[in-house]
């Protein structure tokens, strides 16, 4: 009984250390893909001259054209790609998805100003803002890529947002 006890006191005191060192392998892996991703977009854009353009008006679409375009451009490692990819919004079409499961969200350039649109993260719909061309971590030309992190939300401080946009 002693021993079992000891060994209870000794796992909740290590269960914080464990939950942290998670998230923090789970945030360098969405770092990890964020690089990886930011190469298959460079070679997109050096081979035609602009980034994957959104198509179709589906929730996820601008993630679902990025993936679609790399593919057919044949600029990504399919094999990596694999272990990346879930239908999150029910569609039957794969979004590409942060380690937490929740999609990654892309903007081309030319909807910095557009209306919001409707990304479904961790089985709810929600409006993202594309970033407009007056906010101070906007770069002329460049797309917007993130992940909202564990806790599903898009803000900015709590440091388990992985993007490009403050670059």
């Amino acid at each position: 009984m002693i021993v079992v006890a000891a060994a209870l006191a000794v796992a909740a005191l290590l269960f914080p250390f464990y939950r942290a060192n998670q998230h923090k392998q789970r945030f360098e892996q969405a770092c990890f893909q964020l690089a990886r991703i930011e190469s298959w977009l460079g070679a997109y854009q050096h081979r035609y001259g602009d980034y994957p353009r959104p198509t179709g008006e589906a929730v996820n679409h601008n993630n679902e054209s990025m993936i679609s375009a790399l593919r057919a451009a044949r600029v990504l490692d399919e094999r990596e790609l694999a272990g990346w990819l879930e239908d999150t919004d029910g569609d039957g079409v794969p979004e590409l998805v942060d380690p937490w499961g929740n999609p990654w969200i892309y903007f081309h350039p030319s909807v910095y100003n557009a209306e919001m649109p409707v990304y479904k993260i961790g089985g709810r719909s929600v409006s993202v803002r594309a970033a407009r061309e007056g906010d101070s971590f906007v770069h002329p030309n460049r797309y917007q890529l993130w992940s909202c992190g564990p806790n599903q939300t898009d803000e900015t401080g709590q440091g388990d947002d992985c993007g490009n946009i403050r670059q």
